[in-house]
């Protein structure tokens, strides 16, 4: 339950928007990562978890990050992965 298919982007979008989909521990909510700590992307028709990269979206009033994240710092903390590809991303 709760599992799906995603659609596919085209290469315009995945300029704009970069997204991997990545191995994941199912039982313990957490991408599963290389003897560096690095996340491991999935191959063709391996399931996994999409991920993107937050980023900062300039506004009027300065700069926001792209995800706003839920009504409870704590949940929103526990979604955010860090140190996905390379040191100190998120």
């Amino acid at each position: 339950e709760g599992q799906g298919a995603i659609g596919r982007a085209g290469s315009l979008f995945l300029k704009a928007r970069p997204m991997h989909i990545v191995k994941f521990d199912v039982e313990n909510e957490n991408p599963i990562r290389d003897k560096n700590g690095f996340c491991i992307e999935c191959n063709y028709n391996e399931p996994g978890e999409l991920i993107a990269p937050i980023r900062k979206i300039r506004t009027a009033t300065g700069e926001i990050d792209d995800f706003e994240g839920y009504t409870n710092k704590e949940a929103s903390e526990k979604k955010i992965a860090r140190n996905v590809f390379k040191k100190g991303d998120s």
